[in-house]
């Protein structure tokens, strides 16, 4: 992968599900791995997302998966059928369903009974990290680069 900005190599993110295989496995994957990387477990509601500690991050499920079909609509992600698991993921996504808890008014995204959500958490989960909000701060530490950001021509 390519920074379209700088042409520069951009290594891999890894982002894990943290509350499927719980927060211990994670850490042993962690160790295994030697690295450090990006966890997120899921929540009800429809809070945003919170960055709980440096590498840990909550997100609603129902906000996430908003962003997953907004991102489908607005024809940001296309699934390729050539890929392996396309019909899987499909049937995945196609069995997504939003419930209302008619007491509360909460809404919550669930899978059909006897269905699997794997794989649409997973491509959720990516869109959700490739779009999210960052407080990105540049530092300009030299005059010639600030006089270009003034508009000065020299």
């Amino acid at each position: 992968m390519i920074d379209d900005r700088t042409a520069t190599p951009v290594g891999p993110t890894l982002v894990v599900d943290e509350g499927g295989p719980g927060v211990g496995v994670v850490q042993d994957l962690r160790k295994d791995l030697g690295v450090n990387f990006f966890r997120y477990y899921l929540v009800l509601g429809t809070a945003k997302s919170e960055k709980k500690a440096p590498w840990r991050y909550s997100i609603a499920r129902t906000v996430m998966f908003q962003q997953l079909y907004a991102a489908f609509a607005n024809d940001r992600i296309h699934i390729d059928p050539k890929l392996k698991l396309a019909t899987t993921l499909l049937k995945e996504l196609r069995s997504l369903r939003p419930e209302t808890n008619l007491e509360t008014g909460e809404v919550k995204v669930t899978h059909r009974e006897g269905t699997h959500d794997d794989l649409a958490i997973c491509i959720a989960a990516t869109n959700w990290w490739a779009n999210r909000p960052r407080n990105v701060v540049r530092a300009v530490n030299d005059e010639r680069t600030l006089r270009k950001l003034m508009g000065a021509s020299r």
